[in-house]
C-alpha cells in the first residue's frame, strides 16, 4: 500500500478531521493532581539526585564535553609514555654508571 500524498493528507485534515473534532460531544475532564506534602528530607534527596544527574543542556555543551574527555585521555596516554621513557633513561644512566665503576678492575 502506498503512502498518501501531501495533498491527500491536507484534504483529510481540513475536511474530515477538524470538523469531526469540532463536533465531538463527549469530553474527558482532566483532574489536576493535588500536591501532597513531601517529607523535607526526601525532597532534599530528590533535588540533590537531580542536580547530580543533570546532563549538558545543549548539544554544543555535550560536544565540548566529549572533546574535553578525548583530549584528557590522549594527554593521560602521552603522560604515561613520557614517564616510562624517563624511567628507562634513568635506568640506562644507572646501568652505564655501574659499568664505568667496574671498568678499571
Amino acid at each position: 500500500m502506498a503512502e498518501p500524498k501531501d495533498g491527500e493528507v491536507l484534504d483529510f485534515v481540513l475536511h474530515r478531521l477538524l470538523p469531526g473534532l469540532d463536533n465531538r460531544k463527549a469530553s474527558v475532564e482532566v483532574q489536576e493532581a493535588v500536591p501532597t506534602k513531601v517529607n523535607p528530607k526526601r525532597l532534599a534527596r530528590q533535588v540533590a539526585k537531580e542536580l547530580r544527574t543533570k546532563g549538558p543542556s545543549t548539544y554544543a555543551q555535550e560536544a565540548i564535553k566529549l572533546e574535553w574527555e578525548t583530549r584528557k585521555a590522549e594527554k593521560k596516554v602521552a603522560g604515561r609514555k613520557q614517564k616510562l621513557e624517563r624511567l628507562e633513561q634513568k635506568w640506562q644512566r644507572k646501568v652505564q654508571k655501574a659499568k664505568e665503576k667496574h671498568r678499571g678492575k
